[in-house]
């Protein structure tokens, strides 16, 4: 029979071949015989229950058997293993080849083809193994490795092998045709995928008898122990070593699995259609990142798809990022943008295609495509009060600082409005995605709006929370340059309206009763800021030319203890029953005009202090000068104040009285200021050039520092009590030009 006929009726035995091999058993009869191939002759493995190609002799080499497996295949062994050749391929041989008889030395794996020789020299060859076996190691000749081939001795190149290390007993290598992995439904095993011959696979556990469990990710998989051999770790590239990861995806068709451990792409699994992974990483456009068996493999996104729950709280953004739209205008427009691979919160799940995530104090919605599931997440930050509306005048950067430093984590499109929630020198604070987010404020322009609604018993709490939209609606023009404290830690802010190098400075309620003096001061710093933005006059003023000369320095509420005692009582204060003592026995502190310690603070100052009349000699709702001068916080805060800085004027606002209190014949200054405020008030002036009691503020300022001080008393004399809200047109009537006139006189 010719070459060309036994091949021929090789390929039609090889349809036959599982058959005959699972029905005979193998005998060791004619053990030894010596035989040759007439043409190339497959080596054959049937571990699995199939047969499985592991190499091939070339036609001529000369083998030994160890055995017979019916009458039409040779057992023989190679590599410390059995494997089985067509005896319709050979042919008996009188050669005589030579052995192998030394002990293992080491194991080493097949890592590409091998071809085996019959000497170091390579001078022929004998045939070649393919890549995945595992040979044992009988011996060394420089770099060839001796082994037994075919029950013959052969030589291979060490450098085409890679040692084997002890197996592990948490690792193990499929054999030598590819195995199911399976996953546990309720109705039995089911073919999930498959993993491929040779590759090694960590174990997860063992799972009784037959098989071994392995982590899919947010899944477990089951391998049939014997389709498996031990292996080692060193034989398992990119191991799973986190736990952070992007959710999971879903395999629209089946896929195959990739390693890139080597720089190119090696498929080392499939796994089937409907099947979820864990995703690690996006990686690039094309694929993600997946846990695979305890290792790192790579899918195409082409193959999947990624759905959100319902209750998803986070997600994660791919390659691309993701653009923000707004739909408030019933269209979408695009208002900012999610940088890539970053995680954002989302307010909830809308609809089938879109997130909701926190934008400024409305809502910006996501397009779902590109985006991913996380277990990442963050402290969630809620949607906060507005505190001023800005436009963005260019695309502008956001940034996160809650790790320190300022990290970059989206952008706001031109034209963009947004709310803020609170001002930190020259940035915003606005809430992006749930996070504290800060823009640069130079690069926005607020909207310009009413802010103080001065017809109201106007408190400490309403001042603060006005002067922080202040200071964001007009970054350019106001600002609280410095703060005293109180005896009980509230805040006394000085607000600087302007930007000019001269100063004057107006305060108010240094008398608790009289805090409609806060509501002037703090609708005097709105509607002149208004103007000025708006390039408008007010009356004969205009101050968006005062105000680039001159800066006026307002404390509106020099004493905010008392001022909060006579609008909230003394319920919940320390110094509540001390408080009900010093007033007479009465939970009524409407009348009060001192400190939360019971001491005047306009009778604090060292001016004429010791003359002072009407002392009561101890703490009371009024007149009481304190020990001596400038023994209480707020009035030593105001004394600081007036000697740090170069103050043209200074008009401190009482309530009773519609007069104008004013020593204005100490000097030519004085004069002037006086006559100044009385055109502008129709206040009359009372003249105390001459009076020795004294104590207060414009006192002091006046007679130690020469600088023009006036007290003016804003309106009809009311008596022990505040002055009625009904009177607050009238009052702003006659004040509402003093602050621009002041500023104006000094330029």
């Amino acid at each position: 029979m010719n070459k060309a006929i036994k091949m021929a009726v090789l390929i039609v035995l090889l349809f036959l071949i599982p058959s005959l091999i699972s029905a005979e058993e193998v005998s060791t009869a004619d053990k030894g015989g010596v035989y040759e191939t007439e043409v190339r002759a497959t080596l054959y493995d049937n571990s699995t229950g199939s047969l499985e190609a592991l190499g091939f002799l070339d036609s001529g080499t000369v083998f030994r058997e160890s055995g017979r497996l019916g009458s039409n295949w040779h057992m023989v062994a190679t590599g410390g293993s059995r494997y089985f050749i067509y005896r319709g391929a050979t042919k008996p041989s009188v050669e005589t080849p030579e052995t192998v008889n030394r002990a293992v030395e080491k194991k080493v794996m097949l890592s590409q083809q091998v071809p085996v020789y019959s000497d170091a020299k390579e001078e022929k060859r004998l045939g070649l193994l393919y890549p995945g076996k595992e040979l044992d190691v009988q011996g060394q000749n420089g770099d060839y490795f001796v082994v037994e081939f075919a029950g013959v001795k052969g030589y291979i190149e060490g450098a085409l092998t890679s040692e084997v290390r002890l197996s592990h007993p948490d690792y193990f290598r499929v054999h030598n045709r590819d195995t199911p992995v399976y996953r546990q439904t309720s109705s039995g095993l089911e073919a999930a995928g498959y993993l491929k011959a040779g590759e090694t696979f960590r174990i997860a556990r063992d799972y009784g008898a037959n098989w071994h469990e392995i982590n899919m990710g947010n899944w477990r998989g089951y391998v049939y122990k014997g389709a498996t051999s031990s292996s080692h770790p060193d034989f398992m590239p990119k191991p799973v070593r986190s736990d952070r990861t992007l959710g999971t995806l879903t395999v629209e068709r089946p896929a195959p699995i990739f390693d890139n451990s080597t720089g190119s792409l090696h498929e080392f699994a499939r796994v089937e259609q409907g099947r979820t992974l864990t995703i690690l990483r996006d990686y690039g456009a094309n694929w993600y990142e997946v846990s695979f068996g305890g290792r790192i493999g790579y899918i195409n996104k082409a193959t999947v798809s990624r759905t959100f729950a319902t209750n998803d709280r986070f997600f994660t953004t791919g390659t691309n990022g993701a653009v923000i739209y707004d739909n408030r205008s019933g269209q979408l427009e695009a208002v900012g943008r999610l940088l890539p691979h970053q995680t954002y919160h989302r307010t909830r799940d809308y609809g089938r295609n879109w997130h909701e995530i926190q934008f400024g104090s409305s809502k910006g919605y996501i397009y779902k495509g590109g985006t991913f599931p996380t277990t990442q997440q963050y402290p969630i930050v809620s949607g906060g009060s507005p505190l001023v509306e800005v436009r963005a005048d260019k695309r502008m950067t956001v940034y996160d600082s809650s790790r320190g430093g300022r990290t970059s984590i989206g952008t706001v499109e031109r034209g963009t409005v947004l709310n803020v929630t609170a001002k930190t020198g020259q940035w915003y604070e606005i809430n992006f995605a749930s996070k504290r987010g800060y823009i640069y404020a130079p690069a926005v322009t607020p909207t310009i709006s009413k802010v103080i609604q001065p017809r109201q018993n106007y408190s400490h709490q309403t001042m603060t929370r006005d002067l922080e939209v202040l200071e964001a609606m007009y970054p350019n023009l106001i600002s609280v340059v410095s703060s005293g404290k109180s005896v009980q830690g509230r805040d006394i802010p000085v607000v600087k309206l302007g930007n000019g190098d001269k100063k004057v400075m107006f305060n108010g309620s240094f008398h608790a009763r009289e805090h409609m003096t806060t509501n002037v001061m703090m609708n005097m710093i709105d509607e002149y800021a208004r103007a000025y933005s708006q390039n408008r006059t007010l009356g004969r003023y205009s101050p968006s030319e005062i105000l680039d000369d001159v800066s006026i320095w307002f404390v509106p509420m020099v004493n905010p203890d008392g001022v909060t005692l006579v609008q909230r009582g003394s319920s919940g204060m320390r110094e509540s029953s001390s408080l009900i003592q010093w007033n007479n026995g009465s939970r009524n502190f409407t009348s009060w005009k001192a400190n939360i310690r019971g001491v005047d603070l306009n009778r604090q100052f060292p001016t004429y202090w010791s003359t002072i009349s009407n002392n009561p000699g101890r703490p009371a709702p009024q007149n009481y000068k304190g020990r001596q001068p400038l023994t209480e916080p707020e009035a030593i805060f105001m004394y600081n104040l007036m000697n740090k800085h170069n103050f043209l004027a200074v008009m401190s606002y009482h309530s009773s009285g519609e007069v104008l209190f004013a020593r204005s014949r100490l000097n030519g200054g004085m004069s002037e200021m006086s006559n100044l405020m009385r055109n502008v008030t129709g206040y009359p002036i009372l003249d105390l050039t001459s009076s020795r009691s004294g104590g207060g503020y414009s006192d002091w300022i006046a007679v130690s520092k020469g600088v023009p001080a006036i007290t003016v008393e804003i309106a009809p004399f009311t008596g022990a009590m505040p002055v009625p809200l009904h009177q607050w047109d009238r009052v702003w009537q006659r004040n509402q030009h003093a602050g621009l006139a002041v500023a104006n006189h000094v330029r």
